[in-house]
């Protein structure tokens, strides 16, 4: 190999690694941009954003919709929403992105106590290999859709074993479930437990459910 083309493939490199650093932080940048106007509510600025030319450049479809997916759902534009979600499920998704679609989706459409769509999108979750998550899915759906009591007992025995983080998940579905079983007495202890408990949990499936549905 003479002095040339190792020159040139020295040069090819090192742009290369510069072309890679730049790209990355405007990425950093723009995404920056794009979270701020999500977090400010504005929707005006965030649109023309993700429209732009150079936006478009540097990310893919579908990181674009899902930005404009959250900013929908900080406006709670219901509309908007529901035809974001229709048009996005309907994208090639890859395994990791169509389980988390699709647990957003089932977890507003639980809060907003559409029974049509979640039965719909419990159908689709009972098509993923995570069975654990179906099981719990299917469980929301029987407690928050279909005002079942049936868990009851099983979640009580729970309760004394679990973690904060489950505790929460556990007192919230106890309080609704007796809540559709009209005992206000007890309905009224597990809806002070789990308040007093959900600003220290962290779990996504539970706590949007918890923020959306009482």
């Amino acid at each position: 190999m003479d002095q040339t083309t190792i020159r040139i493939i020295v040069v090819a490199v090192i742009l290369s690694i510069v072309f890679s650093i730049t790209l990355k932080v405007l990425k950093e940048r723009r995404m920056q941009r794009l979270v701020a106007c999500i977090r400010q509510k504005d929707t005006e600025r965030f649109l023309n954003l993700t429209q732009s030319r150079f936006t478009r450049f540097l990310f893919p479809p579908y990181n674009i919709e899902y930005l404009k997916l959250n900013a929908y759902l900080m406006e709670e534009d219901t509309e908007k929403i529901d035809a974001q979600f229709d048009k996005m499920l309907q994208f090639h998704l890859s395994k990791e992105q169509d389980q988390d679609l699709t647990m957003k989706a089932f977890n507003y459409y639980l809060g907003a106590e559409n029974r049509k769509k979640t039965r719909e999108l419990l159908t689709r979750i009972k098509g993923f290999e995570e069975k654990e998550l179906t099981k719990e899915a299917q469980k929301l759906y029987d407690i928050l859709i279909e005002k079942s009591t049936s868990y009851i007992a099983d979640m009580e025995k729970q309760l004394a074993d679990a973690d904060e983080e489950n505790k929460v998940f556990l007192e919230f579905l106890l309080y609704m479930q007796y809540k559709n079983a009209n005992n206000t007495k007890k309905a009224d202890v597990y809806h002070s437990l789990y308040q007093q408990h959900t600003s220290t949990a962290n779990n996504g499936l539970t706590i949007r459910s918890i923020e959306s549905v009482k």
